[in-house]
């Protein structure tokens, strides 16, 4: 028993053979257009090659806007850094009582902040004593 695959031209082939028999018909003639047109569009392998080439860019424009992100981060927190820096030259400054001065800084993106921490160590009294101040400041980023 032989097996029948329906395919797009195979069903081209009948639809024209009724279009050639019933040639009184011209409305035949137009759906005969219209389903070589749709059938046209329904081919299985140019459609499996449009949908690699759509994953293909859609790959490529999920890489470029991952990048974006990374670059603008990077960005925030040179900003964050270079901010921070400044904040702390204008409100601190070393004198002879201080043993060590320094800060870090932490940009959060969530929060849209920059943290700076300034850590003090200085000396109290003459024995040799220190003392430790650490100090938390925000600013927003603009």
């Amino acid at each position: 028993m032989a097996s029948h695959v329906v395919t797009p031209v195979s069903v081209a082939r009948i639809v024209y053979q009724i279009v050639i028999e019933s040639r009184a018909n011209v409305r035949l003639h137009l759906v005969f257009a219209a389903v070589l047109l749709i059938l046209a569009g329904c081919d299985q392998e140019s459609q499996n090659q449009k949908i690699a080439t759509l994953e293909k860019a859609n790959q490529e424009l999920k890489a470029a806007v991952e990048k974006s992100h990374a670059v603008e981060e990077y960005d925030l927190q040179a900003k964050c850094s270079k901010d921070a820096k400044a904040w702390f030259k204008e409100n601190w400054q070393r004198d002879k009582d201080r043993l060590l001065l320094d800060f870090t800084n932490h940009c959060n993106k969530s929060m849209n902040k920059c943290f700076i921490l300034v850590e003090y160590h200085y000396s109290v009294g003459k024995e040799g004593a220190w003392a430790n101040d650490m100090t938390i400041g925000t600013f927003m980023k603009t």
